[in-house]
């Protein structure tokens, strides 16, 4: 069995309409609350990720891992399918994902 990729903690691909400072400053954002529960791997080798909703601070639910722009040794996780989706409490958005 190999490692793939390995964390001590959570980040996420931030935009200019999602900025991380401004996400912690909220507490949309709570780093140690960010933890992966469920793991897939489609036929192109994409891997998604899921991140429940356990506790405050999660801004997305599920996510697909990619390198980071900064360190391609690094990865991060990616709203997916975008962070349109990802709002809490909206109805039609994902809220809380678990498993897949």
């Amino acid at each position: 069995l190999e490692t793939y990729a390995s964390f001590s903690s959570l980040n996420y691909a931030w935009d200019n309409d999602h900025v991380e400072d401004e996400y912690i400053q909220s507490k949309k954002f709570i780093v140690e609350n960010n933890l992966l529960a469920g793991i897939n791997v489609d036929s192109n080798n994409n891997m998604y990720v899921t991140v429940p909703r356990w506790k405050l601070g999660i801004p997305a639910t599920l996510n697909k891992l990619i390198s980071s722009s900064t360190n391609s040794s690094e990865y991060i996780l990616s709203p997916y399918p975008s962070w349109d989706m990802q709002k809490e409490g909206v109805d039609g958005d994902l809220q809380n994902v678990q498993s897949m």
